[in-house]
């Protein structure tokens, strides 16, 4: 019956991943963070708030802030620059989180995990509101 037949190179794949010594109880993998791990799952749940959060305010902000209130602003500096912080801790902490290749082994070494990495989170780390607040825009 084929609907009930097991391929081999199925079993290989299903034990290699079964002995590779990484489940979601540990937080490494070699010198990398797991990125199934619960602590590195609310991390990224609380990246995505911080990132919704500079998506409706920065340009709310920017477009309707009077220019007499700009950096001396206690509001900039108590949400904007906290957030801001945030997200270059948080590409710190994603250039040292490892990812399974398409062979699904771990790649943990930092210049592949870099050449992988979306470059859109590299760009989001620019303080664009700063930069308008302090041209005067």
């Amino acid at each position: 019956n084929d609907e009930t037949s097991i391929m081999y190179r199925d079993i290989v794949k299903i034990v290699k991943e079964r002995n590779s010594g990484v489940n979601n109880n540990e937080v490494l993998i070699g010198t990398a963070l797991n990125p199934y791990h619960w602590i590195m799952q609310i991390w990224i749940s609380l990246a995505r708030l911080v990132s919704l959060y500079h998506v409706i305010m920065v340009p709310l902000r920017i477009s309707f802030q009077s220019e007499a209130n700009t950096l001396t602003s206690r509001l900039p500096l108590s949400t904007d620059l906290p957030a801001d912080f945030f997200v270059v801790f948080h590409l710190i902490v994603s250039l040292n989180t490892g990812y399974k290749n398409a062979k699904s082994q771990w790649v943990t070494k930092r210049f592949r995990i870099f050449k992988n990495m979306d470059f859109i989170a590299v760009l989001a780390i620019l303080p664009v509101d700063w930069l308008v607040f302090l041209s005067g825009l």
